[in-house]
């Protein structure tokens, strides 16, 4: 069940845990001991609030792709959530894994939507 879903979710938490290993790690190395080779209009701040955005969102990501299993719907609204606050924090930095994230999401609401039984 939410196979597709599923597959959505974990490509984009693999690029999310991507970016965080393989990007965040040297930008720090240079930032910590080449400071001179970083352009001068870098603004520290907004780096590390999206170092932080990207951990916070993979952390959640995480939670939530397990969560799935058991509770598809909250699992869902997790992934919605983090995946918009990713996307403004990141100033667009995360647009494909939050594109990810938006498109499973919605798959997964719909699904559960038209499974609930209609009562008039």
């Amino acid at each position: 069940m939410y196979s597709l879903e599923r597959l959505l979710f974990g490509t984009g938490l693999f690029l999310q845990g991507l970016i965080t290993v393989l990007v965040i790690p040297p930008v720090a190395f240079v930032h910590m001991y080449y400071p001179e080779l970083l352009p001068t209009q870098l603004e520290l701040w907004l780096a590390y609030v999206v170092l932080g955005a990207h951990l916070i969102g993979l952390v959640i990501g995480l939670q939530a792709y397990k969560l799935l299993e058991t509770e598809p719907q909250k699992a869902a609204k997790r992934f919605l959530i983090t995946a918009l606050v990713m996307l403004v924090l990141t100033i667009g930095g995360t647009i494909i894994q939050s594109t990810l994230f938006l498109i499973a999401s919605m798959m997964i609401i719909i699904k559960g939507r038209k499974a609930a039984p209609v009562e008039s």
